[in-house]
């Protein structure tokens, strides 16, 4: 997947770095976006340029790029009881040794 086509400069809210007389070729960007709702922290939104994975083959290598590249983001829930008994989500508990 990729590359993408992005906008944007040190100054501006989709933060872009490029190189002057390299046609303003980007060079670097933003690792991650955040939006957060102070008033309600289940309404924060975020989101990252590739996925959550760092193995190209898992199937979140890459699962959020297209997402990130259009503008969209994903909801970020910090309600304990909503993480815990959600249907939707999947957990993993640690446990230590004895």
């Amino acid at each position: 997947m990729g590359p993408f086509k992005s906008g944007g400069s040190s100054l501006t809210p989709n933060a872009g770095g490029y190189a002057f007389g390299k046609s303003f070729k980007q060079t670097s960007g933003a690792s991650m976006r955040r939006v957060v709702d102070l008033s309600t922290m289940n309404n924060t939104k975020a989101i990252i340029p590739t996925g959550q994975s760092g193995l190209q083959r898992s199937p979140h290598y890459d699962d959020q790029a297209r997402l990130y590249h259009t503008g969209k983001y994903r909801n970020t829930i910090f309600d304990e009881e909503i993480i815990r008994y959600s249907k939707k989500m999947r957990k993993l508990i640690l446990v230590p040794g004895k």
